[in-house]
């Protein structure tokens, strides 16, 4: 189905902000078909380019039940208003935990995160890996009852079919607050299929906040993550992580990280303690998400269907 703007009347009061888009939502009128429209929000050739990558993945990926579907290719209505049309989702990831905040619903919980691991291991089948995934780019349908996951916004996506090649050395493309670690150190150069690893990094705090209703943003903890390893290069180097990232070679790079690594994973293994009424599903749950983000890539669990069969076992 190719939809054009024309024929859909948009809410006045229904939209989401994100680091480069808006996205409104409304009636496609001759179909009585929920929309939802993006609109290009940030300037440059680099905003547009991920832009067009995200929405090319989309139909990529059209026949995928649980990647929302795009309804047309970027449009623009003369001015450089560039948008596309997609698919609305029934709920966001919130919404749905906001009805399964019972000890009772801890199963369904289960379910929904087993899905959510089957969808992301599909795409990375496929040969896709996510790069941004937190609550906002997890979506629910409703079929029969059943809440299942939708995947939205590839913009920062890596895809074998096509990887753009924006990003420099030290900076791979990732969502901001989900770069994991050693890519903040600079161990991975452009696009590379091991930032699949960074696909289970975001995982395992998209665990914690499902299971741990009170903990609904990891925000904190990853900007937190963000400052440590800032003052561990300035206390060390006596410099910013940019020129850090330039002048230090890979070899020094990897041994500080290992270090940080080293440093701090008590604190993150803190963090990722999920409280639950069953110790024993505490210790369980809690190992899981720790194994899924550790800050180490090396002892990371990249194989989410170890982290299915894991969760399988929590019933």
């Amino acid at each position: 189905m190719e939809l054009t703007l024309r024929d859909i009347t948009l809410s006045n009061d229904d939209e989401a902000s994100g680091n480069s888009g808006l996205v409104k939502f409304g009636v496609h009128i001759p179909s009585n078909t929920y929309v939802a429209v993006k609109y290009l929000t940030k300037l440059g050739d680099e905003a547009f380019a991920r832009f067009e990558q995200e929405n090319t993945i989309l139909h990529e990926l059209i026949d995928h039940q649980n990647v929302i579907t795009p309804y047309s290719r970027i449009l623009d209505t003369g001015s450089h208003d560039y948008h596309y049309l997609m698919q609305k989702a029934d709920d966001d990831l919130d919404g749905w935990l906001d009805t399964v905040v019972a000890d009772e619903d801890f199963n369904k919980k289960i379910d929904l995160f087993i899905e959510i691991c089957k969808v992301v291991l599909s795409i990375q089948i496929l040969g896709y890996i996510h790069r941004d995934l937190h609550f906002k780019n997890v979506m629910i349908n409703y079929s029969e009852g059943r809440a299942m996951p939708m995947l939205v916004d590839f913009g920062k996506s890596y895809s074998i079919h096509g990887p753009l090649e924006l990003s420099d050395g030290h900076s791979p493309s990732f969502g901001y607050l989900l770069r994991p670690p050693e890519v903040e150190f600079g161990l991975i150069e452009h696009e590379d299929t091991s930032h699949i690893l960074g696909d289970s990094y975001a995982i395992g705090y998209l665990l914690k906040s499902c299971m741990e209703f009170e903990t609904i943003s990891n925000a904190g903890h990853l900007l937190d993550m963000k400052a440590r390893i800032k003052k561990f290069i300035k206390q060390k180097y006596d410099m910013g992580v940019e020129r850090y990232l330039s002048t230090m070679d890979l070899e020094i790079r990897k041994s500080d990280y290992f270090e940080w690594c080293e440093r701090n994973q008590s604190w993150a293994d803190s963090w990722l303690t999920i409280n639950l009424n069953s110790q024993e599903k505490t210790k369980d749950i809690s190992t899981l998400s720790r194994s899924l983000s550790n800050l180490n890539y090396e002892k990371r669990v990249g194989d989410l269907n170890i982290a299915i069969q894991a969760l399988e076992r929590l019933y």
